[in-house]
């Protein structure tokens, strides 16, 4: 990750983990304080909206591997800006219902606790879905490795063969070499011996 996007991406969740507590705090608080306390939750998310853009253009820097990594921070912040929004929603909902009876708040905690945990399978498989994403692109690399190793071992095995050709034609070509000179020394030895011969007579 850049060092900007770290930056933008800690104040981020220092903003939704005071959001989370800002929303929980709604369900037990009076309702004068449940509006104060929902102001400064949607006040925050929506300063956590502007965060996810300067995320996402600070997403596109860096090198592949970095830009892999900001990529799935930031569809994890955007999960999770969407979970508050819903959690909100639904305080709200369970808020005004308490202020009206208190049966029909009972079955609006009940739907509301059932809303949180079906958020967070939503979450939970977003976070699974880029850890897939990842995984893939691991896998992908690796195969390209993997190719690339086997383009390498065969140039080896050409440069292999084709040396194997060079030495055998360099090994015939001495091999031609030493016959000519053995004919060349065997001439010179018929010579001085025809000499020889010739001196003495």
């Amino acid at each position: 990750m850049t060092e900007s996007f770290e930056e933008y991406y800690d104040t981020f969740k220092e903003l939704r983990d005071e959001t989370a507590t800002i929303v929980r705090r709604m369900a037990d608080a009076p309702e004068g304080r449940q509006q104060q306390l929902e102001r400064e939750a949607r006040g925050r998310v929506e300063e956590m909206d502007r965060y996810l853009i300067m995320l996402g253009q600070e997403a596109k820097g860096g090198d592949a591997k970095m830009k892999r990594k900001m990529q799935t921070a930031l569809r994890v912040c955007n999960s999770d800006v969407e979970k508050l929004k819903n959690n909100l929603q639904k305080a709200r909902l369970v808020g005004d219902a308490q202020g009206r009876a208190t049966t029909t708040g009972t079955s609006q905690d009940r739907l509301n606790r059932t809303g949180v945990l079906l958020d967070d399978s939503k979450a939970i498989i977003e976070e699974t879905r880029a850890i897939a994403i990842g995984t893939g692109e691991n896998l992908a690399r690796q195969g390209d490795m993997l190719r690339n190793a086997q383009r390498n071992a065969q140039e080896i095995r050409i440069d292999v063969s084709e040396a194997g050709d060079h030495l055998a034609s360099l090994k015939r070509k001495n091999m031609v070499k030493i016959i000519c000179l053995w004919i060349v020394i065997i001439g010179l030895i018929v010579a001085i011996i025809v000499h020889l011969v010739k001196t003495l007579n």
